[in-house]
């Protein structure tokens, strides 16, 4: 499972770069994203932007902040994490009480 605690760090990068160009939609932004960083041609862009990883993409966004620039620096190690009951396919936040 990978590790969700990325979520919030690769939201948050996206959020920043879509607020410099709020008319786009957000599909747009993640192809316009792809074409100023790589040169796939049109036809693979969905192939291509599917199989990036969360630290490619803080990289095409410009890693700002220390723990986005920890994804990016750590993420092969990170890509799959062991933590409690998300390593079994729950989200922690997820857990539902047995009483």
């Amino acid at each position: 499972m990978r590790d969700f605690q990325r979520i919030p760090i690769v939201l948050g990068a996206i959020e920043r770069e879509w607020r410099k160009h709020p008319d786009q939609r957000l599909g747009l932004l993640g192809v316009n994203l792809l074409r100023c960083h790589t040169s796939v041609p049109s036809e693979n862009e969905g192939r291509v932007l599917f199989d990036r990883e969360d630290g490619h993409l803080l990289r095409w966004l410009g890693a700002e902040t220390d723990d986005e620039q920890c994804e990016v620096e750590d993420e092969p190690v990170k890509r799959r994490v062991s933590r409690g009951p998300a390593a079994h396919g729950q989200h922690p936040e997820a857990q539902q009480d047995e009483t």
